[in-house]
Formats: structure tokens, C-alpha cells, sequence
């Protein structure tokens, strides 16, 4: 967990003072169990995720770019949004607020050396 100064970078600690300047953006606060799960590897989307249906509607020809269909991911992969409903449900009602179409931040997410 980053601490010092680091924190004063999260988007947290700065956008309540820059909101008025900034991105609309909602934070969600994450339980631990969650984060351990993101920590673990890659997220699916469920196979009735919305985002899944308007990519499928853009794809065109590009679908045969992927080596797993998105069925099999989905049967694949614990859906997220089964095992955090509140999570999942606090994500839904925040991209519902922004207008339906939003970019997510996370606070530390780059490559380690």
C-alpha cells in the first residue's frame, strides 16, 4: 500500500479539491476481497455485460482477433459481479450517472519492473 506523498496522488485525495476543473468522475470504494481478486489475474465481463453487446454490434470482422470466444471466458471465469453484487451494482448506477460511456481509473495500475 503506497503511503507519504504517493497518496496525495490518488485520485481520491485530489479531485474533491480539482472537480469543478476536472473529468466528472465517481469513486467507488472497493471492499479488500475485491481488490485481492483483481491483484489474482484478468476480469471477465459477464456474457450480458452491455459493454460486451455494443462491442459485439461494432466488431464486424475483427471477432476472429480473439483466441476464446466470449462464451467461453464467460464460463471460464467466477463472473465479478456474482460474487460482489454490491460492487457491481455501485459500477452500474456510476456509469448510469456519467452518461452511459466511461473511461476507468485506477489509483496504481502500472507495469512492475
Amino acid at each position: 500500500m503506497p503511503s507519504g506523498k504517493l497518496l496525495h496522488c490518488a485520485v481520491a485525495a485530489w479531485y474533491p479539491k480539482f472537480a469543478s476543473v476536472s473529468v466528472r468522475t465517481k469513486l467507488i470504494p472497493l471492499p479488500p476481497a475485491f481488490i485481492e481478486v483483481l491483484e489474482q489475474g484478468g476480469v471477465h465481463l459477464p456474457a450480458d455485460s452491455p459493454a460486451l453487446i455494443q462491442q459485439r454490434n461494432t466488431e464486424g470482422d475483427l471477432s476472429d482477433w480473439s483466441e476464446d470466444s466470449e462464451e467461453e471466458a464467460a464460463v471460464e471465469a467466477p463472473s465479478l459481479a456474482q460474487e460482489f453484487p454490491e460492487v457491481a451494482q455501485a459500477i452500474t448506477e456510476a456509469i448510469a450517472e456519467l452518461g452511459g460511456a466511461v473511461i476507468p481509473k485506477l489509483n496504481w495500475s502500472c507495469p512492475q519492473a
